[in-house]
């Protein structure tokens, strides 16, 4: 779904930015900037995935943009939103993209800075969410459709095979 950008006031973008980064503002460390973000840590933000068609290992999700967990709360989410997606340093401009639990990676991009690609953790949960609905419904159906054979087979003691939640993400499993 394409959104066009919507202005926040310049008054509550700088509310929302002072708010965010007063926890890193320190006089005594001047490492705070370079140490803000830590490997495998979680955070609220956004993430641009960016593909390189040469080779399939290169598609990633890039770090765009974080807001701390007190700002998040602070103020209302609209506005947050608004503020992540007019602060992000890369993805497609005319696009709001909505705001996700993210885990930090750092790859070695072979200069002098590590390359910030994150995992979405909301990802996963909707995946789970889906295979779950998907197994749920079958299990409803074959039990509508066999419940006399199911009861039969109950009474007479036998096991009865009906579909299960065990193993149900067994399809994502990495076969290398």
């Amino acid at each position: 779904m394409n959104m066009v950008y919507e202005e926040l006031d310049d008054i509550r973008f700088e509310e929302i930015f002072e708010h965010d980064k007063t926890y890193l503002i320190d006089d005594d460390d001047e490492d705070a900037i370079e140490t803000e973000y830590e490997n495998n840590k979680y955070y609220i933000g956004i993430a641009a995935r960016i593909n390189n068609s040469n080779y399939d290992y290169e598609n990633y999700w890039l770090f765009a943009s974080n807001i701390n967990i007190s700002t998040f709360y602070h103020f209302p989410f609209h506005d947050i939103k608004t503020y992540l997606n007019n602060y992000r340093v890369i993805g497609p401009k005319d696009i709001m993209i909505q705001p996700d639990i993210i885990k930090m990676n750092y790859l070695d991009s072979g200069y002098n800075s590590p390359l910030y690609t994150v995992i979405i953790k909301t990802f996963w949960l909707r995946l789970v969410q889906r295979t779950w609905k998907k197994i749920y419904k079958k299990k409803r159906d074959f039990i509508s459709k066999n419940i006399v054979t199911l009861l039969h087979d109950r009474q007479l003691g036998r096991k009865m095979n009906i579909p299960t939640y065990r193993g149900m993400l067994y399809y994502l499993k990495d076969n290398k």
